[in-house]
């Protein structure tokens, strides 16, 4: 096999996939950063949250707001409920695997804070319970997933939102749901510390 060759199929098919994705997500990723930025202003909390290969997503978005993205500017309060390690295996071991967001979310939810749910992997139990606790909570949420998700849409409210990827490759799935986490950080940084409209 030319491996070059092969690799400059993988750039072909992971540009391609970003271009296919540009009508259907420039809308969603644009009023969900606006919504996430205007709930900042208003002294509202982000919480993120991912699992298995979407902790990933989840630690990288919560770490970029929480220090920066282009530019150096005051901290955001964004937490990521899976990032921390000794916790999620305490909870997993006393409660199972579908209360590992759910459980710190009935604790430091409030009301009016929203949560961003990254779900990549399919199997991966413990969403449609976090959902539920984010609603019992009187908090929003913004589920960013792929098609394999759709019995946690199901549970999602008018005040939700749904960043829907369409990628049948887990790679390109993946580097889809990176580049939404990017967007929505650029848009919230642009809009609460350079006067840009999201």
């Amino acid at each position: 096999m030319d491996w070059q060759h092969y690799i400059g199929e993988q750039f072909h098919a992971s540009v391609n996939n970003l271009l296919n994705a540009i009508e259907p997500l420039s809308p969603a990723l644009a009023i969900a950063g606006d919504t996430m930025a205007n709930a900042l202003l208003n002294d509202q909390r982000l919480f993120c949250a991912g699992l298995g290969t979407a902790q990933l997503l989840a630690s990288r978005f919560s770490t970029t707001l929480l220090n920066r993205f282009q530019h150096d500017r005051p901290s955001l309060p964004v937490f990521n409920l899976t990032g921390d390690a000794i916790l999620l295996n305490a909870i997993i071991t006393d409660h199972g695997i579908n209360d590992t967001i759910a459980k710190p979310l009935h604790s430091l939810g409030q009301q009016n804070d929203m949560v961003v749910l990254f779900a990549c992997d399919p199997g991966i139990n413990g969403l449609l319970q976090a959902i539920q606790a984010a609603h019992d909570r009187d908090m929003s949420v913004i589920l960013i997933g792929t098609h394999q998700h759709q019995e946690c849409r199901s549970l999602l409210q008018s005040s939700d939102m749904d960043i829907y990827i369409d990628a049948d490759h887990p790679a390109r799935a993946l580097e889809l749901l990176l580049f939404c986490s990017h967007s929505l950080c650029d848009l919230i940084e642009k809009k609460l510390f350079f006067g840009e409209s999201a």
